[in-house]
This record gives C-alpha cells, sequence and structure tokens, in this order.
C-alpha cells in the first residue's frame, strides 16, 4: 500500500491533507455537550495514504488490552444491523454495557455514497469506547472506510461472522472466512494506513485446529483484538443450537497471550457473564440476542423489570437520539415478545406503527393490562385461599 493506492469509483475526493475533512457537518465530534449527535458528512475529503509509522502500530497493539484491563470493560454490546444503533447503545450502557458496536456498515456504500454514510452513522461523546464494524471484500475500499471513521471512534472492526443468505451474497461475513489470504490483505491495510486499531469478529470453523490456524493468522495480519462466535457458519435459523464455549477456549490458549479475546454466544440470563469468562478464559463477554430480548442482561440489579417499563425507557433514548422506524419496532417487539403473544391487537399494531408516540401508546397500553392481568391474578390467587381452607376446614369438621 501507497499513496497512489488506487481509488477508481469512489466518491470520496482525495487530498494532500492529513485528516479526513468534513465539508458539511455543523457540529464537530468533539463537541462539550457529550449528547450532542454527529453524523458524517455527505461529503468528505481523504487525505493520502502514510504508512504508520512502527510507534503507531505498536500504540495500537496494546490499545485494547490496555483499555480493556484500566476500564475493567467485560460487558460488550454486539454489532447488530438495524439493532445496535445510537439509541440502544446509549441505552445499554446505562444498563452496565461498557463497550458498543455499531450495526454493520457496508464499506462500499459507506465510501461511495454520500447519503448512506450520513445515516450509517449517528455518534456521541458519551458513547466510548466505541468500535465502528464494517463487512468488505476488498482492500481499499475497507481501508479508505476505515480511515474515514478514524477520528469519530476507537477502532474498527472487520465482520467475519454474519452467516445470512444476504452476505454470501454479497461476499462478506462469514462467507469470506475462506479467503483467509484477502482477509489479511484488508487487516493488514488498516494496521499499517489506519491510525486507530482493527478488530475482527470470526465464528468457529468446524474443525477445532482450523479454528485455531484462522485466528493465529489473523492476529499475525494485524487484527489487536478478536471476538469469538462459539457457533458455526451453519448454525442459524432452526440450526442454530448452543454455542460452543470450548471452541471460544481454544482460541484464547492460541491466541489470548498476544490480543484480547472476547466471547459471543449462550449470554442470555444475568449471571452469563461471568460464567462464560470462567469457561472461556476470555476478557469479555459480547451479547447480541440477549441484550435484545433483555437490554437490562447486563445489570443484575434491574434483570427482572416489568418488559412494558423497559420498553417505556428506551423509547424515551428513541425519541431523543431519533432512532429509525426499523430498528424501534423491532425493539419493540423483541422485549415485550412474550406480553405481545398474548395481545394480538397489540402485536398488530407494532406491526403498523411508524411513530414514535404510537409506540408510547402501544407500550403504555399493554402496561395497563399487565397491571390488571397481574391484579386479576392476585384475586383469583386470594379466593383460591379462601377455596382451599373452607376444603381443609370441612375436611377437618368430616373427621371430627
Amino acid at each position: 500500500m501507497n499513496g497512489d493506492t488506487t481509488t477508481e469509483g469512489y466518491e470520496v475526493e482525495r487530498c494532500g491533507e492529513s485528516e479526513a475533512i468534513d465539508e458539511e457537518s455543523t457540529v464537530s465530534p468533539d463537541a462539550e455537550d457529550p449528547l450532542q449527535i454527529f453524523r458524517m458528512p455527505k461529503k468528505m475529503k481523504l487525505a493520502d495514504n502514510v504508512k504508520n509509522s512502527d510507534e503507531i502500530i505498536s500504540k495500537n497493539q496494546r490499545f485494547w488490552r490496555e483499555t480493556l484491563q484500566n476500564q475493567k470493560i467485560t460487558k460488550v454490546l454486539a454489532p447488530m444491523v438495524d439493532q445496535s444503533e445510537l439509541a440502544f447503545r446509549l441505552f445499554t450502557r446505562k444498563y452496565g454495557a461498557q463497550l458498543t458496536f455499531t450495526p454493520m456498515i457496508h464499506a462500499h456504500l459507506f465510501v461511495n455514497d454520500g447519503t448512506y454514510r450520513r445515516n450509517a452513522l449517528a455518534l456521541v461523546k458519551a458513547d466510548r469506547p466505541l468500535v465502528v464494524q464494517f463487512c468488505a471484500n476488498k482492500v481499499d475500499t475497507f481501508l479508505a472506510a476505515c480511515r474515514l471513521v478514524e477520528d469519530v471512534c476507537d477502532g474498527v472492526d472487520l465482520n467475519l461472522g454474519c452467516p445470512q443468505m444476504v452476505a454470501k451474497r454479497g461476499r462478506y461475513g462469514s462467507w469470506l472466512q475462506d479467503e483467509v489470504d484477502l482477509i489479511c490483505e484488508m487487516v493488514s491495510a488498516v494496521r499499517d494506513y489506519c491510525k486507530i486499531p482493527v478488530s475482527c469478529k470470526i465464528r468457529v470453523r468446524d474443525d477445532r485446529q482450523e479454528t485455531i490456524s484462522y485466528a493465529t493468522r489473523l492476529v499475525d495480519a494485524g487484527a489487536t483484538m478478536l471476538t469469538v462466535h462459539g457457533r458455526t457458519r451453519d448454525m442459524k435459523g432452526a440450526e442454530t443450537g448452543l454455542a460452543d464455549w470450548t471452541r471460544i477456549r481454544d482460541v484464547v490458549e492460541a491466541v489470548g497471550s498476544r490480543v484480547p479475546v472476547m466471547a459471543n454466544g449462550n449470554i442470555q440470563f444475568p449471571g452469563d457473564v461471568e460464567r462464560c469468562m470462567e469457561a472461556t478464559g476470555a476478557v469479555a463477554v459480547m451479547s447480541a440476542e440477549g441484550l435484545l430480548y433483555n437490554p437490562l442482561i447486563f445489570d443484575d440489579a434491574n434483570a427482572h423489570v416489568e418488559t412494558w417499563k423497559i420498553a417505556a425507557e428506551y423509547l424515551e433514548y428513541a425519541r431523543d437520539f431519533h432512532a429509525g422506524t426499523s430498528a424501534i419496532r423491532a425493539h419493540v417487539f423483541r422485549i415485550c415478545h412474550h406480553s405481545l403473544l398474548e395481545y394480538e391487537d397489540l402485536r398488530m399494531r407494532v406491526s403498523l406503527e411508524h411513530r414514535v408516540e404510537d409506540f408510547e401508546n402501544i407500550v403504555e397500553e399493554l402496561g395497563k393490562r399487565a397491571r390488571a392481568d397481574a391484579e386479576a391474578g392476585k384475586e383469583r390467587e386470594v379466593e383460591a385461599r379462601k377455596l382451599f381452607e373452607s376444603i381443609r376446614l370441612f375436611k377437618a369438621y368430616c373427621i371430627i
């Protein structure tokens, strides 16, 4: 890689300056208000690639281990398409998440489409440390995308774990895992030319030794942190099954002395973080599905709050931080999943509404019904106890 890196097809302009230049933004990512939203501008100029010094590479190599240790980070929100948006990231931080990942962003679109770039990433100072995750299959595209965000986040991550068919069609995520040479070239390019550290999120492979070799090559290429999902690429949908924590331990034992390894998979209940860390030896644990169904799962003291109350509080964040309708709808469905199964009319309304206030009304109604059902349940319990006592006294009288 050098200053003449091919950029054919990019809308991002090259310039001779040392940093990406924001031509539209009116709010700096360094604004004094920690909750002031910053969005990536539609037009940006990107400086020529300048190779990192050994000092910068070494600093980046140490960054995540030192950050995780110094800040005692063990609880991490996973990157989730249209689900780990700014509002949800901040909401989970309130209840224990210490490191967050953005939704997976398509590097090609991020580099070439200014509107996509502006809509894909919303940031605030309070949401740090933060990792921006990309999917990519071209070295120059991945590098350009990473360099565009190097001043607004703490690290970049390459998605090598998405198992969905859309990823197969797009040749990214876990469907890229058989092209290890290409992956390593992408990782090395970011190590050599980006100011912030690069990490990778992977799935275990079918063979244990292949998984170890895969992880080792990524670290050799420059990955400064690995997140290992304990399921294979084929374990999805109806075939999801349980994540294998012993497979994660294999990676920890192989490369854990060189880079931090985070575990992902089977984090569903309070206490799972500690159990997973003990079983795998990982330095931290990442949760995706578990947090979607219970965003308070990292907070043992609040892990059993009524779901409608959780949804109501999330909606406050959604309103304040401009979450999109699809994200809001998905979160309300997940958080209130079990309750909505009982009320088909409310479930249908969730699928149709678009405004935050409409979702707030649904959740408020859900709360009213839940409270009414709880009171009715108490009354039935009192009546049952009275009946039981009457039967007991009647039996005692008959014996006499």
